[in-house]
């Protein structure tokens, strides 16, 4: 009678988790169920994925809150939307989280040869609150006649322009340049010259 011949015994390897032998080619453990391979390190249990997603959801929900507290400044934009012999009128709107200021205003004048003249105007400084538009009203110059029209006289060609400036919450200040025809500026923002360069000067060709 012939004995059956016995099975060969199965090579063993102890689980990386519970140290029992488990065969050498297994992947997951009969014992504890742990991946013996590199999925042994991206298990989570319930538990811990519920935290994971806990602590995403509290973190994204502090990222505004906390940039606005770490960069804090106004964020001024200008807008010329009117200008005739009572004001230039600006509308200027506050996009930051931080007022801002509206400081001064001046007009440039172009020179012939070189260089330019600028003239201040009058304008009452206005704070700007964060998420708000305002208007903002430069008044005509009191500039007197003579001055006016030796300036009129003087003009190189091009555009004149009209600044304003702008402090904002981090201290820096920065100026809103906007072009505008010479004798458009002068006939609506300088009154006492306006006589003066329509009746005693030919116009510029």
């Amino acid at each position: 009678m012939t004995t059956p011949p016995r099975p060969k015994a199965t090579a063993t390897k102890l689980c990386s988790t519970c140290a029992n032998p488990i065969p050498t080619a297994a992947r997951l453990c009969t014992h504890c169920n742990t991946y013996q391979d590199f999925r042994r390190f991206l298990s989570f249990g319930q538990t811990s994925l519920a935290l994971m997603i806990a602590l995403i959801s509290v973190t994204g929900a502090l990222l505004p809150p906390l940039s606005n507290m770490m960069f804090r400044n106004s964020r001024l934009e200008e807008r010329l939307t009117s200008l005739d012999q009572t004001a230039a009128v600006f509308v200027v709107t506050n996009s930051g989280n931080m007022p801002g200021t509206v400081i001064s205003a001046e007009a440039v004048f172009p020179q012939t040869g070189s260089g330019s003249v600028r003239l201040s105007l009058p304008l009452a400084a206005q704070i700007i609150e964060p998420g708000k538009s305002q208007l903002v009203k430069v008044k005509p110059s009191g500039a007197p006649t003579l001055l006016v029209t030796a300036i009129y006289r003087s003009l190189a060609k091009g555009e004149c322009t009209l600044n304003l400036g702008v402090l904002s919450y981090a201290g820096v200040v920065t100026k809103h340049t906007e072009t505008i025809e010479c004798v458009r500026l002068m006939g609506n923002l300088f009154k006492e010259g306006t006589t003066a360069i329509f009746t005693e000067i030919p116009a510029q060709k």
